[in-house]
């Protein structure tokens, strides 16, 4: 049957009446009388009895009460007549109001079997069954005209798309009201029972309100059923007011071969999904899936002109797992008119979104909203086979909605191809129009469409005709990308590169415009812009109409001729052999949404067309909604308009200046109107969508395209500068030469000049500070400069020394042979060391310099998160400190000290050190603020979070640019974090493979020992009465640690805690005593651990006690002793507070008469002037004991451990623990020397004699 069109008259329907239905009250039946009439009736009888027994007695004569007797017979007979009489006349009554009543309850029962008639009448009508159906679709058996009622629901109904399930039970819409306080009557219980229920009418589903569907059971029963739904929507819905979607598998595909034919599945647009909304491989059902999604955001963000119900239906619940974007069309799609069915053997098998579930087989049904249970009654489904559903849409599928505006003298159907037949290039040719030069501009014949058989639609973009600047507005499904695709096609074929460039813009997935991306004519194609990337191509733009300013500038300097335009350029071209200067077309498609995202692009680029329009900078853009987006300004600069279907008549009045365009055919996509001036046309645009050879149309083009533009252009020996070069890669790996002062660090990123060009950071430029935030980079780029110095210079020309604060990618460094220490932040006594080497270091080159001789190999220091050094390096105050770090960057640049520091944040550098790094790179900070603080401007975009190493550079010239930081050599771009790390440890292991070991390599740092012998040490000394005790190795100065007995100070405390060396020391301390003064004599008092059990043996010991009374013996021992002054005496004692406790009597004020052992000590102190000596061992000191406050305050002795104290002890004068000693993780022996007034000194404690 041929194609014909149909027109749909206003929709008739029926109504049925919700009336309430009042059910008569049945009669009363008369009550039970009681039978007291006898009683009535006897009494008069019995007393006239009782009178005439009486009277007989008194008078003697019966005579006497007969009229008694007889008045008291009649007057019982009336009361029994009367009694009878009532009954008979309430029975009569009873029967009249039974006789009323089932007349009324007759009555009633036929009222409520018409309304039930209605009502089951309409609902059949309204939801008819699937030979009904056919019927109306006119596809019976024979096929004929489809009735009126055909697609005659509209969106606007209340039950669009309210689909039939089958056919069961529902609640009757009349209620049926029973009386109240009326007697039961079986009757009015069953004409309640009758008619509160409605049998055999339609189950109906309200799809649309529902959202999601979820259908199981048996396939064939599963199938039957969606085709009748199915059925349903194609007949009562029109193709311009419902779109359906089918994603199945191949497995399943055979039971969708009739969709295809269907006019509801054929695409909403010209997009790649194809023509019909079906997908079965894995690649389409992608496809179609990401259409639906940039659809449903265009429905959110309300920029969809239309949203017309979207019916997908997806065959298998396992699509929804495998497919993410059908999970959230599932989740989110309701609230926007997208409804997912799911198909699937098992309820239990539906996804948890699905807002309903419908069970079906072949007999029966039921269904349900999520959340509540089932029902009790099932449906009698309804099936539809599959030879009545392929009859269905082939029939429907010829066809056609009549509507107005169709332009019936413009062909349905335009072919571009055939409109540029003749100027195609053949294969390996070159058209022969692209070699003359026109006399304008451009070609006034580029055609576009159709205006009627035979005639076509030309778009003249010369400046008096249709003009430099244009606008299409279309709605979805109306042919905007077809038309997009058709105008740039028609100008590329019509105007070779050296003519035309293209900078191609779309929003977001650029699908329409991909095709053009390796067209000759393309200098830039750009798609998914953000907010960075639309200021990026802004200033690509900018930088192309500067180079063309430059360009007519040069020429009117050079040749002396003024040149106010491009067209004046041109004219000069051929006289004086000038280079080629063609038009640039920019096409921004999707600009309803560059208009809401990125409104400050809008305004640039309204300025660069003002600028652009004398430099032959044309504008072309694409919306769905122009009343929304099209202000003033940019009105005022477009000079033509063509209007596809639109979705409003305010649309159409922005385009046309009248409505015409918002009643345009919707089965007609395509036909449009052009508007310049005052002219406007109706026309139908030109598609590509015909095969040739397996090749598309577009497809076909393209390739002839390329392959001409490829000869010309070699011909020419010309070609056209990229506007736009591709954004910055994510990860990026470069090796390029430099000089030994210079490292390339990545790709910088130029758009106002249209180029990328490597970053090379000079060492000899300056100090190079990096900022960033966590995981932006930071550390990688510090492996990239250290390694890439490394593998182009030998340890004899770099030296490095690490300072890592994040312990991850620095530490991989240490083991390069260039490394001279790699030292962490909390270890307080190596970054010391390193301070003073480099201090040393600069004192030797300073000198060198000073002599006329190179000041030696560079020196590179590198700190990764200077915040953690700043809070390791506090003075005494607690306050940071850098000051060494300042001096250090200050002098260290013109003597080759070169520093690359990393920070968190600008607050992390002070500013004298920030003054100090001339070089300043900032990757992604959480503030834009900060990037103020660190370049002086504030950029306008944020960084992207998920690209580590991008970063900010600023430029002398361009101001702030971005840069890609490369990775390490030997890294892979498509690696993770642990490939990094092993390319970084594989490339340092090659570095120390290759080393050249007569290299000069960089010094160690000089650090205290862990564990040191006395052997290793100049030995103690006694002169001028002074003890000095060799005890260690100190830190700073470097050399021997000296402790001093003089007269002033002869005596010392060892502070230490548990297993901090304190005994050790108090040995060593013992034994060079000893050494210094042969004639020394020691009286040892050993704590309980017998810790000084060596020196008992000593021949100097005179007295060795570790109990108490061997200290009550010493004690008497010591009144003698102490009036010797011949003999000098060392008393030593360990474990002071240990002996305190245990021997409380000898160690506490005694009052006796006889001193005890603390008593002499406490004298010995005091005097100073006694041959004896006091060296004690303790924990802490204490502040009520007279002995250990006396000689605290001496502030002679050593303290070990001293981080390890409890904040706010105090011993030998200092307030532990000393902020450069906290939380230090020290060993054994490690000590502070203190000396009276001087600066604490680290120490090292030896071990007397061990090796």
């Amino acid at each position: 049957m041929a194609d014909s069109n149909f027109n749909r008259p206003p929709r008739l329907r029926p109504r049925w009446r919700v009336e309430t239905v009042e059910l008569p009250a049945s009669p009363v039946p008369p009550a039970p009388r009681a039978n007291t009439a006898w009683m009535q009736a006897l009494l008069p009888i019995i007393a006239a009895l009782l009178f005439g027994a009486s009277a007989l007695f008194g008078f003697g004569s019966w005579w006497a009460v007969l009229p008694a007797l007889v008045l008291a017979v009649l007057s019982g007979g009336f009361t029994l007549f009367q009694e009878h009489d009532a009954s008979r006349r309430h029975a009569q009554t009873y029967a009249e109001q039974q006789a009323i009543f089932a007349d009324r309850l007759a009555t009633v029962k036929a009222r409520l079997r018409r309304l039930h008639e209605e009502e089951r009448a309409a609902r059949r009508y309204l939801a008819p069954d699937p030979a009904e159906l056919l019927r109306i679709a006119g596809a019976d058996e024979r096929p004929r005209t489809p009735e009126p009622r055909l697609w005659e629901r509209r969106l606007s109904d209340d039950d669009a798309l309210e689909l039939r399930l089958g056919c069961g039970t529902l609640p009757a819409s009349v209620r049926v009201v029973a009386p109240t306080d009326a007697p039961t009557d079986r009757r009015i219980d069953q004409l309640i029972a009758e008619y509160t229920s409605l049998h055999q009418v339609p189950i109906c589903l309200p799809l649309l309100q529902l959202g999601s569907l979820g259908i199981a059971g048996p396939r064939p029963a599963v199938l039957g059923l969606i085709y009748a739904m199915l059925a349903q929507a194609a007949v009562l819905h029109a193709p311009t007011e419902l779109r359906i979607g089918i994603i199945t598998s191949v497995t399943t595909a055979a039971d969708w071969q009739w969709f295809v034919r269907l006019p509801h599945c054929q695409s909403l647009d010209e997009t790649p999904v194809g023509r019909a909304l079906i997908a079965t491989e894995p690649a389409a059902v992608e496809r179609l899936l990401t259409f639906l999604l940039d659809e449903l955001s265009r429905r959110r963000e309300g920029s969809s002109a239309q949203q017309i119900p979207f019916v997908i239906i997806v065959d298998s619940a396992s699509l929804v797992t495998v497919h993410t974007a059908l999970g959230q069309i599932l989740r989110d799609g309701g609230a926007h008119r997208f409804i997912v069915v799911v198909l699937t053997d098992d309820w239990a098998n539906v996804p948890e979104h699905c807002a309903a579930l419908v069970e079906v087989d072949q007999r029966m049904g039921r269904w349900t909203r999520a959340g509540e249970a089932w029902p009790v009654a099932p449906f009698q489904p309804d099936l539809l086979e599959r030879r009545d559903i392929e009859r269905l849409t082939h029939r429907l599928s010829t066809i056609r909605l009549a509507e107005v505006g169709t332009g019936h003298h413009l062909p349905r159907q335009v072919r571009l191809i055939d409109l540029l037949t003749a100027m195609l290039p053949d294969e390996g040719g070159i058209p022969s129009h692209w070699q003359q030069v026109p006399s304008t501009a451009w070609h006034h014949d580029v055609p576009i469409g159709a205006v009627g058989e035979g005639k076509w639609c030309y778009l003249n973009l010369n400046e008096h005709h249709h003009g430099p600047h244009g606008i299409i507005a279309g709605a979805t499904g109306a042919g905007k990308s077809v038309l997009l695709q058709t105008i740039i096609t028609a100008l590329a074929v019509m105007h070779g590169p050296d003519r035309l460039n293209m900078m191609l813009i779309d929003f977001k997935g650029g699908a329409a415009l991909a095709p053009f991306a390796n067209w000759p004519h393309t200098t830039g194609f750009v798609t998914d812009l953000d907010g960075r990337l639309a200021m990026r191509a802004i200033a690509a733009i900018s930088s192309e109409l500067r180079r063309r300013k430059a360009a007519l500038r040069h020429v009117s300097e050079h040749y002396g001729i003024h040149l106010e335009n491009i067209a004046d350029y041109r004219a000069l071209a051929g006289r004086y052999s000038l280079p080629p200067l063609p038009n640039l077309l920019i096409v921004l498609d999707e600009f309803d949404e560059m208009t809401r995202s990125c409104p400050d692009f809008v305004s640039a680029l309204i300025r660069v067309v003002k600028q652009g329009r004398s430099l032959g900078v044309h504008l072309l853009i694409a919306t769905q909604q122009p009343a929304r987006v099209v202000s003033d300004e940019i009105r005022s600069q477009l000079s033509y308009f063509i209007a596809l279907r639109l979705g409003s008549s305010d649309d159409s009045r922005e385009m046309l200046q009248r409505p015409d365009a918002a009643f345009l055919p919707s089965q007609l996509p395509g036909r449009a109107y052009i508007r310049s001036g005052s002219d406007v046309r109706l026309f139908q645009v030109a598609r590509m969508a015909g095969q040739t050879n397996g090749q598309s149309d577009l497809e076909l083009i393209g390739q002839r395209l390329i392959g001409a533009g490829q000869v010309y252009l070699k011909a020419l020996d010309w070609q056209p500068l990229p506007i736009w070069h591709p954004p910055l890669p994510p990860r990026l790996t470069m090796q390029l030469p430099a000089t030994n002062t210079q490292t390339v660090v990545g790709l910088l990123d130029i758009p106002q000049q249209s180029r990328q060009t490597p970053l090379l950071i000079d060492l000899r430029s300056g100090h190079v500070a990096i900022f960033g935030g966590p995981a932006s980079g930071k550390s990688t780029l510090l492996a990239r400069i250290v390694l890439d110095f490394a593998e182009r210079l030998s340890p004899s020309s770099l030296w490095c020394y690490l300072i890592d604060g994040d312990g991850r990618l620095l530490s991989l460094l240490a083991d390069l042979p260039h490394a001279g220490a790699l030292v962490r932040p909390f270890e307080r006594e190596a970054l010391l060391a390193l301070f003073r080497q480099l201090e040393h270091q600069l004192r030797e080159r300073r000198a060198r310099v000073l002599a006329g001789q190179s000041p030696g190999p560079a020196l590179l220091v590198v700190i990764d998160r200077l915040a953690v050094l700043r809070d390791e390096l506090r003075d005494t105050h607690g306050e940071s400190d850098l000051s060494d770090l300042v001096r250090l960057a200050r002098t260290g640049r013109d003597l080759g000290v070169h520093f690359v520091v990393c920070a968190d944040r600008p607050a992390d550098m002070p500013y004298r050190l920030a003054a100090l790094f001339e070089q300043r790179l900032a990757l992604r900070m959480a503030d834009l603020n900060d990037y103020a603080d660190v370049f002086g401007q504030r950029p306008v975009n944020q960084l992207p979070p998920q690209t580590p190493g991008r970063g900010y550079w600023l430029h002398p010239d361009e101001g702030l640019l971005e840069i890609q930081v490369a990775l390490p050599t030997g890294c892979s771009e498509s690696g993770d974090s642990r490939e990094l790390m092993q390319g970084i440890r594989a490339q340092v292991a090659v570095l120390k493979a290759t080393v050249n070991h007569t290299d000069q390599m960089p010094p160690p740092l000089a650090l205290l020992p862990e564990r040191l012998s006395t052997t290793h040490l100049p030995p103690s000394d006694y002169a001028n009465a002074t003890l000095r005790l060799v005890c260690g190795l100190a830190a700073e100065p470097p050399g021997p640690a000296r402790l001093c007995l003089t007269p002033e100070t002869s005596h010392a405390l060892v502070f230490g805690l548990r297993r901090s060396g304190k005994s050790t020391a108090l040995l060593t301390l013992a034994q060079s005593a000893l050494t210094a003064f042969p004639s020394l004599r020691l009286l040892v008092i050993d704590g309980p651990r017998r810790s000084l059990h060596h020196l008992r043996t000593l021949p100097q010991t005179v007295r060795y006690v570790a109990d108490e009374s061997g200290i009550v013996t010493l004690s008497s021992e010591l009144v003698g002793l102490r009036r010797d002054p011949t003999t000098c005496y060392l008393i030593v004692i360990d474990d002071y507070q240990l002996c305190r406790e245990r021997w409380r009597d000898q160690f506490s004020q005694s009052y006796s008469a006889t001193p005890n052992l603390f008593q002499h000590l406490v004298e010995i102190a005091q005097t100073g002037n006694e041959p004896f000596h006091l060296l004690i061992a303790a924990s802490i000191s204490y502040a009520d004991d007279p002995l250990m406050r006396i000689l605290d305050g001496a502030r002679n002795g050593l303290i070990l451990w001293p981080g390890r104290y409890e904040s706010g002890t105090r011993l030998l004068g200092l307030s532990l623990p000393l902020i450069e000693q906290r939380n230090s993780d020290q060993p054994p022996g490690r000590a502070l020397l203190i000396s009276g007034d001087e600066e604490p000194i680290v120490i090292q404690v030896a071990r007397h004699g061990e090796e």
